[in-house]
């Protein structure tokens, strides 16, 4: 009797060990997909990234970090509607996530209303100091409206985040 229970111990184990290991190597796997997916959409190859977002969903839960690379490709092929409603969903659940607020900042100023992009670039940057790229964005934004010492305020920022920031030094 003690032996089969020592033995079922053992196999308990056994079996925690390996359904540990199993998902290590299931979110290894999906990091790695998404991070594929990632350099795809670099490379405008949107089917290809969606295609690669579902094989890592096989892998891991559908999270923040997916809908926004869904959101992404949506905005490289102009589905103003999907990046909004992606970006809508992320910012329900997160509303400090500052790279969703600078995607629907970017899309707005794609469209006949990029005066709506102002609020989404400042929550950008209130949810992320130094993000030097909506702090670029922001500064060209107020430049195009007349707020020069707001845009020259958005430069210096972004210079003091990245000193090689060479668009903050024109």
């Amino acid at each position: 009797e003690a032996d089969r229970k020592r033995q079922q111990q053992e196999d308990a184990a056994r079996q925690k060990e390996e359904a540990e290991r199993v998902r290590q190597l299931a979110a290894s796997n999906y990091k790695k997909l998404l991070g594929e997916a990632r350099d795809l959409l670099r490379g405008k190859k949107y089917d290809d990234a969606i295609a690669k977002l579902y094989e890592a969903l096989k892998n891991g839960p559908e999270s923040e970090e997916t809908e926004l690379i869904f959101a992404e490709v949506a905005f490289g092929r102009k589905d103003g509607a999907h990046v909004a409603e992606y970006v809508d969903g992320i910012l329900k659940t997160n509303p400090k996530n500052a790279d969703a607020w600078f995607l629907r900042a970017r899309m707005w100023l794609q469209t006949k209303w990029p005066d709506k992009a102002g609020p989404d670039l400042d929550e950008a940057i209130a949810n992320r100091k130094g993000f030097v790229d909506a702090l670029v964005a922001r500064a060209a934004f107020r430049e195009e409206r007349g707020d020069l010492k707001g845009a020259g305020a958005d430069a210096e920022e972004a210079l003091k985040a990245d000193p090689q920031c060479t668009w903050a030094r024109l």
